[in-house]
């Protein structure tokens, strides 16, 4: 069972530095823009949003937030506490999940009303945000500064944003569709289409998101707490 104490801490943690009023104040400067998109242009423009900013934005303050804590000497009294690696992720992953499953679904809902696939929305929103929140959590284990965190992530978002060259057909990448960010932007735009999910996209996911959890698992175990 998840330590709520935890959770509740890091969700704390993350009002009091103002990480609830950047993501209103976000989402009201997009739902803002959207009014004047082009109807025909409206479900795309609010997947590329919701794929770049509620997802990816988290890999961002997720890192930003460890290496302050790094910093400040709390990972070290983790490291000796009962929580483990195990709680430690948890509470990350799903504060910053909270965040980006209400700001997503604010945004669609603002754009579509309910004419969209709801169930499957929020599911790939639920997956693609802890996929992405790991990544940042395992990134920060291996960085001292924040300045150099935010170097290694622009790299690593545009490495894994070249899948989507081939979605949009710009380019073509035999490897592109096992890649997570062509399956997440895939079923995003479908659900909010109101399309059903497709069933080996979601596997895939899934196998990732296992795959990266033990990874970050160890990880946080071995260098965060140890380093």
């Amino acid at each position: 069972m998840m330590n709520l104490s935890w959770l509740a801490h890091e969700m704390r943690l993350q009002m009091k530095n103002g990480l609830y009023a950047i993501y209103i104040l976000v989402n009201l400067i997009y739902l803002f823009l959207l009014g004047y998109v082009p109807e025909e242009f409206k479900e795309l423009t609010v997947s590329i949003i919701i794929f770049t900013d509620p997802t990816i934005l988290g890999m961002v303050f997720i890192g930003a937030f460890i290496l302050l804590e790094k910093v400040g000497g709390v990972t070290a009294g983790i490291a000796v506490s009962p929580l483990g690696a195990r709680e430690y992720i948890r509470g990350k992953v799903f504060s910053m999940l909270f965040i980006s499953l209400i700001t997503s679904v604010v945004l669609v809902v603002a754009v579509k009303g309910i004419d969209f696939n709801v169930i499957g929305f929020m599911l790939i929103v639920i997956v693609s945000s802890m996929l992405f929140t790991m990544w940042g959590i395992l990134i920060a284990v291996y960085t001292k500064t924040i300045n150099q965190y935010l170097m290694v992530i622009i790299g690593f978002g545009m490495v894994i944003a070249v899948p989507l060259l081939d979605y949009f057909k710009l380019i073509k990448l035999p490897v592109s569709r096992i890649i997570p960010t062509y399956q997440i932007f895939s079923l995003i735009e479908r659900t909010i289409a109101g399309k059903s999910m497709i069933g080996l996209e979601i596997i895939a996911l899934l196998i990732w998101l296992i795959s990266i959890y033990l990874l970050t698992k160890r990880q946080v175990s071995q260098k965060l707490f140890r380093g």
